[in-house]
Parts: structure tokens; C-alpha cells; sequence
């Protein structure tokens, strides 16, 4: 008879390549629960504005800046190098850890979504559903919003990993990089000025609902809507690939702590307090207009984090921090409906920050983990799959 499988642990958001998961360092997982927390953290500001706004605004963009380049930085770190033999079972690996989680997150949402949005299953509605889904990136909206990022990841991983395969060469890495990273602020300037004449997609975005007339009712956004966000993705492998050069230097980035800390109070006091927050990054929205200080600011920002992240990792809060890091995957896909639904009733933000927290790691423990097929479906792992065969 066979014994039922025993629950699993997590499976975390991050590209670890098969093999390393069982010597995961624990500031890696540290790193990514400061990310998410700063995810989550700017995401229930930019959606429930709360006074002073100026206050608030700014520490959304402030966390802007770092929060997804800090996790493709993480990403490329733990990638491992390459053989071209290895390539296509690798990418099958990381297709079925990406993309059958994010198809399943989005059949598990869909009446959510429609019930927030008051909107029956009719077949009309579900046919258009599935072209939004189909064509993924900017144009998923609401509680779907930041599964822009699953398929830019994805995308990011194999495009890198088919040119590393290809060059070996550490010098034609770092030209690739730059390359890339030009050719991201050179697309993004043409798509700003000239996709309004292909295809533009107007969404009006709600702020401040409810609130009086301190702030903005609306703003209106002409968002650039390629599919999957490929347009996002030449800087989301910059960022990658910087990860991956830079993995003998993060090991122990905390060693020059007392340069980075320093330098990012500078950044944010400078850019944030004297110059008011003009500079901005979203990836998602393909504002990255900057070409020296796209570089600096989220590297630089990115890099004082993780240093924090290996102080972290020797004191006794560790393992709670890298349990929260671990589920990175749940708490990134289901953030935003719990920030939708305990925004129903009008609670705290402090509470709000919590239970996005806390909900998905449950519902992640009480039933993604306890099932072999959910473990497959919503946490991409085929581990015990390939025992039972």
C-alpha cells in the first residue's frame, strides 16, 4: 500500500536551479521575504491611500525602485551555469514551476475577480477573460495585476539562459548585459512615443476613492500593453544578469554594509527629499527613463538589502524570515485579492500588511502543501510526481 505523501516545504517564487534547493542559503530567503514585504507594502499604498499622502507616495516610490530588480537580482544569483545539453530540460523545469502555478492561479481567482467586479460567468464574459489572460502582462488588471511578473521572469530565464550556454566568456556576458540594458531604455522610449499609434490601452486607475479632495480622484494612464510584458523583459535580464556576474561578490555583501547603508540614505535623501520624488521606476509600466540612475539606484539599493538580509541571517528571527521568503510564490500570486477583500472592510493598513501576509502562507499550508497535485498546480513541484512513477 502506499503511505500517503508527507507535506512538503514550500516552494518559493525564485528561478533555483534543480539541485541547489537543498543548500539554499538562508539570506537568499531573508532577501526575498524583504522584497515581498515591500511588494506588499507598495501595493496597499499605490491602491489605499492614507494620510499624509505626500508621505505615503513617496514610500511607494521609494519602494519602486528596488523591490523587482532586487528579486531578478536574487534570480540570476541562484542560476547555475549551463551546459547546451542542459538547456531543454532546464527550460521544461523552469516552464513547469512558472507557468502551470501561474495558469492555476488564475483559474483559482477567476471567481473572485468576477465577483469583485460584478461581472457573471457568461460566455461572453469568459470569452474575453480568456483573450486578457492569453495575452497576460499590463493588460491583467486588479487582482491579476502582478502576474505580469511570472511570465517577464520566465521569459527572462530562458532568454538568458540560451545565451549563457552560448557564451562561456565572462567578458561577452558583461557586453550582452550592457547591450541589453541599452536596448531596454531605447525600446521603452519608442514604445512611449509611437505605441499610442499601434495600440494603446487607456485604464483608468482609482485612487483615493471615498477620500476628500487632498488628492487625486483618478489619474488616467496610457499603458504600453505588448503581450507577457516582453517589453520589460530586455531590462529585467540586465538586472538578472548582474545577479548571476555578481555571485562571488554576494556572498558577503554585508562586508561593505558600511558603504551601502550610507550611500542609500543618501540616494533616498537626495532623490526623495530634495528633489520630490521626481525619479521613478515601474517595470511593470515600463517607466524607466534614466539610463545612469536605473543602474545605480536599484543596484545600489538592491545590494544594501541584501546586506541587511545576512545580519538577519545570524540573529534568531531567521527562520521566521526565511519561512515568509520561502513562500514568496503564494504571497506574490494571492496579495492582491486579500488586499481587495480586507479593503471591503475598511480595516487597517498595519492589518491589511498582515493578513497578506499570513492568509496565503496559510492557505499555502493548510491545503497547497498537503496534496500532491496541488503542490503541482500551484507550487510547480513535480518531486514527488516523479517518485511515484
Amino acid at each position: 500500500m502506499r503511505q500517503q505523501n508527507a507535506p512538503q516545504p514550500p516552494v518559493s517564487l525564485n528561478v533555483m536551479p534543480k539541485g541547489k534547493e537543498q543548500n539554499r542559503e538562508a539570506w537568499v530567503d531573508i532577501a526575498k521575504a524583504f522584497c515581498i514585504m515591500a511588494i506588499v507594502q507598495g501595493h496597499i499604498f499605490y491602491m489605499n491611500w492614507t494620510k499624509p499622502y505626500n508621505v505615503t507616495l513617496g514610500i511607494t516610490y521609494m519602494l519602486y525602485w528596488f523591490h523587482i530588480p532586487a528579486f531578478l537580482m536574487l534570480s540570476g544569483y541562484l542560476y547555475k551555469s549551463l551546459e547546451p545539453q542542459e538547456l531543454g530540460p532546464w527550460v521544461k523545469n523552469r516552464t513547469r514551476r512558472l507557468l502551470v502555478p501561474y495558469a492555476s492561479f488564475i483559474v483559482l481567482l477567476y471567481p473572485v475577480a468576477l465577483l469583485l467586479n460584478n461581472q457573471t460567468a457568461s460566455i461572453p464574459n469568459m470569452q474575453g477573460n480568456l483573450l486578457i489572460f492569453l495575452w497576460g502582462g499590463k493588460v491583467l488588471a486588479g487582482i491579476y495585476s502582478i502576474m505580469w511578473f511570472i511570465t517577464c521572469l520566465y521569459l527572462t530565464q530562458v532568454i538568458f539562459a540560451c545565451v549563457e550556454t552560448k557564451l562561456k566568456k565572462r567578458d561577452l556576458l558583461i557586453l550582452f548585459i550592457c547591450a541589453v540594458y541599452l536596448f531596454a531604455h531605447l525600446l521603452t522610449s519608442y514604445l512611449q512615443n509611437n505605441w499610442g499609434n499601434l495600440i494603446t490601452s487607456v485604464h483608468k486607475v482609482s485612487f483615493l476613492s471615498g477620500l476628500g479632495p487632498e488628492g487625486l480622484k483618478y489619474i488616467d494612464l496610457a499603458i504600453i500593453c505588448p503581450p507577457l510584458s516582453i517589453d520589460v523583459v530586455p531590462l529585467a535580464v540586465a538586472y538578472y544578469g548582474l545577479g548571476y556576474l555578481a555571485q562571488p561578490y554576494l556572498k558577503d555583501v554585508k562586508k561593505i554594509a558600511f558603504i551601502l547603508l550610507p550611500l542609500s540614505l543618501c540616494i533616498i535623501y537626495y532623490l526623495g527629499i530634495v528633489d520630490n520624488f521626481a525619479y521613478r521606476v515601474d517595470l511593470r509600466l515600463g517607466t524607466y527613463n534614466h539610463l545612469f540612475l536605473d543602474l545605480v539606484v536599484p543596484v545600489v539599493l538592491s545590494l544594501a538589502l541584501f546586506s541587511i538580509a545576512q545580519y538577519y541571517a545570524a540573529t534568531p528571527v531567521r527562520k521566521f524570515l526565511a519561512y515568509i521568503g520561502q513562500n514568496t510564490m503564494v504571497i506574490m500570486y494571492l496579495h492582491f485579492a486579500v488586499i481587495v477583500t480586507t479593503g471591503l472592510f475598511k480595516v487597517d493598513a498595519l492589518v491589511m500588511f498582515l493578513a497578506c501576509l499570513t492568509v496565503p502562507i496559510a492557505i499555502s499550508a493548510l491545503v497547497f502543501e498537503r496534496f500532491a497535485i496541488t503542490r503541482i498546480l500551484f507550487l510547480g513541484s513535480y518531486n514527488e510526481f516523479r517518485k511515484e512513477r
